[in-house]
């Protein structure tokens, strides 16, 4: 698998960042792959956007293990995040050796990029779900004493949950999510892309999510130094998944920290303790 080099246009009032992507499989699974994987965010958002090939190397690692490709990725990579990946494959080699071959990927520049720019913002990742609300409500202001970790921003991402073709229902919600964040005193930010089409009908998203996750947020590079990853299981229930505590800060870079949160508590204390917070 060939990730050409970024590819950045600013049209409509959106900043779209693209990669065309060349898959060496003759496979016909791998026929069913988009050639050019994108990311869009509002032109609002022009300062915070890193324009390096972190975000899509991320996306696409599990990608690749799932065809057993090697992988050669064009343009600026994170050396920290290069560093990462050798144990990020470890991790879903020995979950499902049989679904996720480890594979070699070279760069085409590797670079220490924390003296480019000095992100200042902590960020969550949001879908409106248990984990997502759980993880927002613990570190509002008001409930973080510890100011280095008090949120400044959600990311809710359009192509995730809701499909590309669910326009009306993402409006939806982001009109609902984005009047609740303003009177929580966050930013609730948006995004869209394709990488769900890249996975469809060949890995279980349940797998897949993390590295995507993960890869969006990466394209706000220029803001985050902390972003977390609400947990999917707690930690007696752990089971292989897209986002867990021992991969996601594995694909952190030399700006941004991922944090895996909410492991500590389980579904149903979470559920009662958003039961009796007022905006729930």
């Amino acid at each position: 698998m060939i990730i050409h080099q970024p590819d950045v246009v600013n049209k409509d009032g959106e900043i779209v960042i693209s990669a065309n992507v060349e898959v060496q499989s003759s496979s016909p699974a791998s026929r069913e792959i988009p050639k050019k994987l994108w990311f869009s965010f509002p032109e609002t958002y022009q300062d915070f956007i890193s324009f390096q090939s972190d975000g899509f190397i991320a996306s696409l690692i599990l990608r690749s293990m799932r065809l057993g490709e090697n992988v050669e990725v064009r343009g600026t990579t994170s050396a920290r995040l290069a560093y990462g990946f050798e144990e990020y494959q470890a991790v879903f080699n020995a979950w499902l050796p049989n679904l996720f071959e480890r594979v070699n990927v070279t760069y085409q520049k590797l670079t220490p990029s924390k003296d480019q720019f000095s992100p200042g913002g902590v960020g969550t990742a949001f879908s409106g779900g248990v984990d997502s609300f759980h993880t927002l409500s613990f570190h509002l202001p008001q409930n973080q004493p510890n100011t280095f970790y008090q949120l400044s921003h959600g990311l809710f991402i359009h192509g995730f949950d809701i499909p590309l073709a669910s326009q009306e229902q993402y409006n939806s919600l982001w009109l609902r999510y984005e009047t609740l964040f303003k009177d929580l005193g966050i930013t609730l930010l948006e995004a869209k892309t394709n990488i769900g089409q890249f996975y469809a009908y060949q890995i279980d998203w349940i797998y897949a999510h993390g590295g995507p996750l993960i890869g969006t947020a990466l394209f706000l590079g220029k803001l985050f130094k902390k972003f977390y990853i609400p947990a999917t299981y707690d930690y007696p229930n752990l089971a292989p998944a897209g986002t867990s505590p021992l991969s996601d800060h594995l694909l952190s870079t030399e700006n941004t920290q991922f944090v895996h949160f909410g492991a500590a508590t389980n579904r149903t204390i979470k559920m009662d303790q958003l039961a009796h917070w007022q905006p729930t």
